[in-house]
């Protein structure tokens, strides 16, 4: 696999909980905006370790994933 400048992962399973909060992410981003080539848009839905590859060889990793804090709904948490 190439190395890539900035790899933006969606995690999650779309037939789960969290409906897929973060492939459904990625989805929008690509549907709604152009990235430069240096950026990788990634569904990583849920290939776990299969991941490792892309996430060790990108030179800055953002993540959007949905996981249950117990708060309240939309809350964002960084």
């Amino acid at each position: 696999m190439q190395a890539c400048e900035v790899l933006v992962l969606g995690i999650g399973n779309v037939l789960w909980a969290d409906e897929g909060f973060g492939v459904r992410a990625v989805e929008s981003l690509h549907a709604a905006y152009a990235f430069p080539e240096a950026v990788t848009l990634q569904d990583g839905g849920t290939l776990g370790l299969n991941l490792y590859e892309p996430v060790a060889s990108a030179r800055r990793v953002l993540v959007f994933d949905g996981i249950d804090f117990h708060l309240p709904p939309g809350t964002l948490r960084v």
